[in-house]
């Protein structure tokens, strides 16, 4: 990791639909649906990352070796 700021997380509600994408330091993304109506998906959002940013920080920093 540099000096350049990296998304670890970001919601989304475009496409007609909210949904999730998570990345990892290597830059590979997951996109996950959420379900939720546009402004719940804000609520849970927030909270989400409120709660949870240290997970996500050690989740995104840690390398997963794909080929197991």
């Amino acid at each position: 990791m540099g000096a350049r700021w990296e998304p670890i997380i970001r919601y989304d509600c475009s496409h007609g639909h909210s949904h999730v994408h998570k990345y990892d330091i290597m830059g590979r993304e997951m996109k996950k649906m959420v379900n939720l109506n546009f402004e719940n998906a804000l609520t849970f959002s927030d909270w989400d990352i409120e709660k949870n940013c240290k997970d996500m920080f050690n989740s995104f920093t840690e390398v997963r070796d794909e080929r197991i």
